[in-house]
C-alpha cells in the first residue's frame, strides 16, 4: 500500500501495489516531475523487485519486475538521474532461499518509462553486502551501505563514475 498525505495528516489518497505473495516495501521517493517511484521485493520462492511509478494524484503509470528465476533480489534505495532515468540500489544472492547470503551489491537502471537498462555489480564476495542508500550525480553515482563477515559489519561508501548501469 501507498499514500500521500497532506502536512496536517490528511489522507489524499492509497493505492494498493500489485505483486504476487506477500510484498514488502523497500523504498520510496518523488520524482523531479512530481510522480511517485515505490520499489518493494515480493515475498515466495524467490524474491524479485517491483518498481512501481504513481502520478502525483495516485494513478499507476507502470510496474516493473526485476529478477532472475534462481536468485533473490532486493532493493536497497531509489535515486533519479538528470535525464529521469532510475537507479535502483539492491542486494542480489546466489540461491533461492532467503537464508542464501545476499554476497553481490547491484544498481539496476530503468529508463523514466520503467525500460530495463541494465545492471551493474557495485561488489561482490563471501560477505553480507547490503545498500543503505545511492544518490545520483551529474556524472555517475554514490552508493553507501554495509558489509559483513562472521559477525562483524563494516560501513562502506564508493563513487561510481558512469551516467548508468
Amino acid at each position: 500500500m501507498v499514500g500521500r498525505f497532506s502536512p496536517d495528516g490528511v489522507t489524499r489518497w492509497l493505492k494498493p501495489l500489485q505483486g504476487q505473495g506477500a510484498l514488502i516495501g523497500d523504498s520510496i521517493m518523488e520524482a523531479a516531475n512530481g510522480d511517485i517511484l515505490v520499489a518493494g521485493h515480493q515475498v515466495g520462492v524467490v524474491s524479485d523487485l517491483l518498481i512501481w511509478r504513481l502520478s502525483a494524484a495516485g494513478k499507476m503509470l507502470w510496474q516493473t519486475q526485476i529478477g532472475l528465476a534462481d536468485v533473490n533480489e532486493l532493493c536497497g534505495h531509489l535515486a533519479e538521474t538528470e535525464t529521469g532515468s532510475i537507479l535502483v540500489a539492491g542486494m542480489s544472492s546466489g540461491g533461492t532461499s532467503l537464508l542464501d547470503a545476499f554476497n553481490r551489491i547491484v544498481v539496476w537502471g530503468l529508463d523514466a518509462d520503467g525500460n530495463f537498462l541494465g545492471e551493474s555489480t557495485v561488489a561482490e564476495g563471501d560477505y553480507y553486502a547490503e545498500p543503505r542508500s545511492i544518490v545520483a550525480t551529474a556524472d555517475g553515482f554514490i552508493i553507501c551501505g554495509v558489509l559483513g563477515l562472521a559477525g562483524t559489519m563494516d560501513g562502506y561508501y564508493c563513487k561510481i563514475r558512469q551516467s548508468a548501469p
